[in-house]
């Protein structure tokens, strides 16, 4: 199993995917018959919207799978105001749902944590999507959240299943854009955070790479602290310019290989320029104003050094 060093004693694991199913026959006995028919739907569009590859690990996991409704813990979330409302066990292999409405959102946005599962029992290797746990660290809980909720949206049209997921969401689609929607939905469902980390360094340094999954996960955690606050304001801040400066760069070897002019480097920044000004319309512990000046201000760094090096 070959390794990333991400920092003292830290390391990412790289995933052993699950070979490619010669049938796509999948045994539903183990879910209660209330949920397989969205099951199938699920799989429908699936099956639709991603390459094969991208499916194996849904054959592979959901014919073990269970799925259930807690009144108990929705009528109990509700009381204290909790926004869970759902959760994929990846040890156990179980979805649990805690809302009634908006249950197939919900449901979806869990099955695609199922469908991009990984479990190593014996080396305690945990994966889902680019959530990545063992015995030396936990990472990119913030991206995988982020990526899922897009792809609920994109994929099944289905709107966002939780505000508290919004800034991810935007994160990951920009990400998205650095890498392409294939390459990015292959690293997704194979459950392979160490080669979304080999993919990013074509455009910058694995520190940086480091830096941003360690910095996203602090946001999601940390945003609505009051003593987090500044830390979180700076984290932001952080991730904004190195989202810049690694889609430009990528068009800069785009330019060189002679794949798009300058006119049209200058076009696709100006895109995802805009793309990220949707932080302006969510709630982040930075004010607007100054929001607004940290992304014109990375913006002008990344044209001064598009026009320094072409």
């Amino acid at each position: 199993m070959d390794t990333i060093i991400i920092g003292k004693n830290q390391e990412v694991y790289s995933t052993q995917i699950p070979e490619t199913k010669k049938s796509q026959e999948f045994d539903l006995s183990n879910i209660n018959k209330k949920y397989q028919p969205r099951i199938k739907a699920f799989h429908t569009i699936l099956k639709e919207s991603v390459s094969p590859e991208c499916l194996n690990t849904f054959y592979d996991r959901i014919t073990t799978s269970t799925i259930t409704y807690s009144k108990l813990k929705n009528f109990l979330y509700r009381f204290c105001y909790i926004k869970v409302t759902g959760e994929y066990l990846v040890k156990e292999n179980e979805i649990h749902l805690y809302v009634n409405r908006g249950q197939r959102t919900t449901l979806t946005h869990e099955l695609l944590h199922l469908s991009s599962s990984y479990v190593n029992q014996k080396r305690e290797h945990y994966q889902i999507g680019f959530y990545q746990e063992n015995p030396t660290l936990v990472l990119g809980d913030a991206l995988n959240e982020g990526y899922t909720e897009y792809l609920t949206n994109k994929l099944f049209h289905l709107g966002y299943n939780s505000s508290d997921y919004l800034y991810e969401s935007i994160i990951a689609m920009l990400v998205e854009e650095v890498l392409g929607d294939q390459t990015m939905q292959k690293l997704y469902f194979t459950g392979d955070l160490y080669n979304f980390i080999n993919n990013l360094c074509q455009y910058t340094t694995i520190d940086n790479v480091k830096k941003f999954l360690f910095l996203t996960d602090y946001v999601l955690n940390n945003r609505y602290k009051i003593t987090r606050k500044k830390a979180s304001i700076e984290s932001i801040s952080y991730i904004n310019q190195f989202l810049l400066e690694v889609y430009t760069n990528k068009l800069i070897k785009l330019y060189q290989e002679k794949e798009i002019t300058l006119l049209e480097v200058y076009q696709l920044l100006e895109i995802f320029t805009y793309e990220l000004k949707q932080l302006l319309d969510i709630n982040l512990p930075m004010k607007k104003e100054h929001l607004k000046e940290n992304i014109v201000k990375n913006k002008q760094l990344v044209m001064y050094n598009i026009k320094q090096r072409l």
